[in-house]
């Protein structure tokens, strides 16, 4: 899952790499005593959902980081034709999401949710992300955001940055 997740940052979003890349390189080195959830996993944090027929209401992950993207996999034994389905709601878009694809989603941005799988079936998802609080306490070399803005932190600038479009103009 890291690796796959790892290949479409890379592909699909490289500005976001690059900074995430960069990002927990500076993570592994002030907190050394931390290690990724996986070899080559560029996202700093995991949740992985177990409930038998996992299912998600609408909503948006508020504490993600907003220009970031987070890597979700969908697990289980379903037919992605009759359930499972990924829903994002900003973008009126309906999909089937099979068992074993990952999206690259910025779920802070986009309302997101997925439908049940069917009764006899188990479907499980397997979410990568970066909190926006990790990238606030490293931008602000390591501090609190109050002592960050106290000493006139910017670095906000440098997230704004990585947004990237299908077309690149």
């Amino acid at each position: 899952m890291a690796p796959q997740g790892h290949g479409f940052a890379a592909t699909f979003s490289p500005k976001n790499y690059r900074h995430y890349f960069t990002g927990n390189r500076k993570l592994y080195e002030r907190l050394a005593e931390l290690r990724p959830n996986f070899p080559k996993s560029d996202f700093a944090c995991i949740t992985v959902n177990f409930g038998r027929r996992t299912r998600t209401y609408i909503r948006t992950d508020a504490k993600n980081t907003a220009h970031g993207m987070c890597a979700v996999t969908a697990l289980g034994s379903f037919n992605p034709k009759l359930g499972g389905h990924l829903v994002l709601w900003d973008l009126k878009v309906l999909m089937e999401y099979p068992p074993g694809c990952t999206i690259l989603l910025p779920s802070a941005l986009l309302r997101h949710s997925n439908t049940g799988a069917q009764a006899h079936e188990t479907r499980y998802s397997v979410t990568q992300y970066t909190a926006g609080g990790i990238w606030r306490w490293l931008d602000g070399g390591g501090c609190s955001i109050e002592l960050s803005e106290l000493n006139g932190s910017q670095k906000w600038l440098t997230p704004v940055s990585c947004f990237c479009s299908a077309f690149p103009i």
